[in-house]
């Protein structure tokens, strides 16, 4: 547990916490995005007002294993990176970026924008 704000009374006001020191009433508040699980979050930030009522908890970190999936899924090419080939400004860094995610080569893209341009 980690405080990083008191209120003038001496109230704590800004928490993180770990899953296991969470009470039952901040995981009765706990706010997680649809897609994600308790697991994914390494700490948890729990909000207090200068009163002493629980104002709500939200995850704050990823877990190791969820950054790691994270890195996985970003190194893939998408569309965008595929549009960014095929239409975007060869001197770009987004350009680049695409570029390395595809592991196309030069020829590969001049002859891709072309089969697109004939059409």
């Amino acid at each position: 547990m980690r405080v990083t704000e008191i209120a003038k009374n001496g109230q704590a006001t800004i928490i993180y916490k770990s899953a296991d020191e969470l009470t039952n009433e901040e995981r009765e508040m706990l706010i997680l995005p649809s897609n994600m699980e308790m697991e994914d979050y390494a700490d948890f930030q729990v909000r207090y007002n200068r009163k002493g009522q629980l104002l709500g908890v939200k995850g704050n970190a990823f877990s190791e294993a969820k950054n790691e999936s994270i890195k996985e899924e970003s190194a893939k090419p998408d569309a965008l990176d595929a549009c960014q080939l095929l239409f975007g400004n060869c001197h770009s860094k987004a350009y680049r970026i695409a570029k390395n995610k595809a592991g196309a080569t030069s020829a590969e893209i001049t002859t891709a924008r072309k089969i697109v341009a004939s059409k």
